[in-house]
């Protein structure tokens, strides 16, 4: 026994049955030989691109993550002793030239982070923003990967 899906030329899913089928004009026959009923609408939905069957990952689901985080999610990642040492930081004056472009550099990643609407951890400006938070000695490289790894929960 095998499922049969009719889909059109997006992919779309126009007839599913377990009995043999025919695909008309603009339309191709999928066969799930794996397959005996279709797939539970709760846990599965079509993918008319891949034109397969997707698992939904439930959130709290081992499998279930998310790598974009509200503000408030990545502030309390980054942890109070960390956004304490930024802040106290941008209120010092510097002593040189360079530890006038460490103030500059964590003063721009500020910015950038109250520019966005959500923070994304695999943007390339959050990657580089917490590894120098790290080699400014406010994050552990374990702490590093922490805040960059992604969320097994439901936004707050």
């Amino acid at each position: 026994m095998a499922l049969y899906v009719i889909v059109d030329a997006a992919g779309a899913q126009r007839r599913v049955s377990t009995e043999p089928l025919s695909a008309g004009e603009g339309e191709d026959l999928v066969v799930f030989a794996d397959l005996t009923a279709e797939p539970s609408h709760t846990a599965f939905v079509w993918d008319a691109d891949a034109r397969v069957y997707q698992e939904i990952v439930q959130p709290g689901s081992p499998s279930y993550q998310r790598t974009r985080l509200s503000k408030r999610e990545f502030r309390a990642r980054l942890g109070a002793a960390c956004r304490t040492a930024i802040n106290v930081k941008l209120i010092t004056p510097p002593v040189d030239a360079t530890d006038a472009q460490v103030i500059a550099t964590l003063q721009d990643l500020k910015d950038e982070l109250l520019s966005v609407e959500f923070v994304d951890l695999e943007h390339t400006t959050t990657v580089a923003g917490v590894g120098f938070l790290v080699t400014l000695g406010y994050l552990t490289q374990a702490q590093a990967d922490t805040v960059l790894a992604p969320s097994t929960v439901v936004e707050e």
